[in-house]
């Protein structure tokens, strides 16, 4: 019994933010990324038009999107793997697909960062 009880005392305690700009922040900085800051430039001299459509997309796709998940782990309090899992349970995969994609995009991030500093 106390060990079921440990189980769920674990499970409720997790690390919250700081502040909400301290979320905003780094949810920005997460979906902004260094390849977008180092191509934008670019992109908006080459082929200025290509802004309005990227901005309605990301108005009307990502943004709902990104709401939509961030609202699912902030109900569940959960992992991703666990939060889809409550979902439906075929959709774990796609909880475990996404810490590994942003363990890959930190990895590609970390070596982008050391190659530039030397």
């Amino acid at each position: 019994m106390t060990q079921i009880h440990d189980i769920k005392h674990a499970q409720t305690e997790r690390n919250e933010w700081g502040s909400s700009w301290q979320f905003l922040l780094t949810c920005i900085g997460y979906a902004v990324g260094l390849g977008n800051i180092w191509r934008f430039p670019a992109l908006a001299y080459e082929h200025g038009a290509f802004l309005i459509p990227y901005l309605i997309c990301s108005l009307l796709i990502g943004f709902p999107l990104l709401y939509l998940e961030m609202s699912i782990g902030q109900f569940c309090k959960a992992g991703p793997a666990v939060a889809y899992g409550w979902i439906r349970p075929a959709f774990q995969g796609i909880g475990w697909s996404m810490a590994m994609l942003s363990l890959l995009i930190g990895i590609y991030y970390n070596v982008i960062d050391y190659n530039w500093e030397f």
